[in-house]
């Protein structure tokens, strides 16, 4: 039996409290999972498409990515959901399985009222998150939007104030291509800001901007359309400016698809420099879950769960901003379950009997 895992934060409870209200029957299995913030608006929908009277019953808390990973070695979930995955020598200690399972993008999000269209590039990004930049009419942001009428307005910073993937993704991407960034901050789930306010979870950081006129951050796509933010266009290595379409997302994710499933391969292919017109911050969501559990009710309840995500959540990913593999992916992730997921008795527990 999984201990109680507190929630953080206001969008923890939407799901928390779901559950409450619907209670197990004797013939009902509960599977926890815990992590990711930027995946909860997809993972959201999912539980709403997944659970059928009488079925099995799927809770999520967004704690984000190391909060999720920390609770599967507590044993008080299922299953994690990180954007950043266990080091390949943890996951052999701990026995446990790693698998992607949504596909995506971190996006800069900006509340600059009057202002309908924004390119912005990694150096004045740099500056910004460095507290260089500190007007919207700076000129090194005029250079690139000469069409857009710029106002004086001060730039505010908001951040991840938790360990987060989104955070890592972010980071890496400016280290990448800023050497200014790379010596000042470097890259990380969780940097020493030195100027903004942090706020936890992606939404967290989305609804700040949305309620901050001059306001830029970063969060999951999903969170900039909830919120209707602007994500900017983004010029990388002299290309045209790159928005944030699913053309982009497309070609940012080709090499990851080629690396299904092998993690490290996929984690390498995210972290190079991407493909001409691919946008530059993709980013991979990970299942972990332990390969011999405890109790196989809940980790049969996971995997139904997470198969049912992969192909019938499909148009779920494709509506919020995701990327939704194609059939020939989605076969490569799941061809291990049945040789990876044993009972007690070493019997496969994929496919579910």
């Amino acid at each position: 039996m999984f201990r109680a895992l507190a929630s953080a934060g206001t969008i923890a409870g939407t799901i928390a409290i779901t559950a409450a209200l619907t209670l197990p029957t004797a013939a009902q299995t509960v599977a926890t999972g815990a992590g990711s913030t930027t995946v909860f608006p997809l993972v959201e929908q999912w539980i709403e498409g997944f659970q059928k009277p009488g079925g099995d019953i799927v809770t999520y808390q967004p704690t984000g990515s190391p909060a999720g990973r920390e609770a599967l070695d507590d044993e008080t979930v299922a299953f994690a959901l990180t954007d950043v995955p266990f080091a390949a020598t943890d996951a052999q200690k701990q026995d446990y399985a790693q698998f992607p399972v949504a596909f995506g993008a971190i996006v800069p999000v900006v509340n600059l009222p009057g202002v309908d269209s924004l390119v912005l590039d990694a150096a004045i990004l740099s500056g910004l998150f460095r507290g260089q930049i500190t007007t919207w009419s700076d000129p090194s942001i005029a250079i690139l939007n000469p069409e857009a009428k710029l106002p004086a307005t001060a730039v505010t910073i908001v951040t991840r104030s938790d360990p987060s993937g989104a955070t890592l993704r972010f980071t890496r991407f400016l280290e990448r291509e800023s050497p200014d960034f790379a010596a000042a901050l470097g890259h990380g789930e969780q940097v020493a800001w030195q100027v903004g306010k942090g706020y936890r979870g992606s939404e967290g950081v989305a609804g700040a901007v949305a309620a901050t006129p001059g306001a830029i951050g970063y969060a999951a796509l999903a969170d900039a359309r909830i919120a209707k933010l602007a994500v900017p266009r983004l010029v990388v290595g002299g290309t045209r400016p790159i928005a944030a379409d699913a053309p982009a997302l497309q070609a940012a994710l080709t090499s990851a698809f080629q690396a299904v499933p092998d993690v490290g391969a996929m984690e390498a292919a995210l972290a190079a420099a991407p493909p001409p017109g691919a946008w530059p911050i993709p980013t991979v969501t990970y299942a972990a879950m332990a390969k011999v559990p405890d109790d196989n009710r809940p980790t049969v309840a996971a995997l139904r769960f997470l198969d049912y995500g992969l192909k019938a959540g499909a148009a779920d990913a494709e509506a919020l901003g995701y990327v939704a593999p194609p059939a020939d992916v989605v076969e490569k992730i799941e061809a291990p379950w049945s040789a990876t997921f044993l009972g007690g008795d070493n019997d496969p527990l994929w496919p579910p009997r």
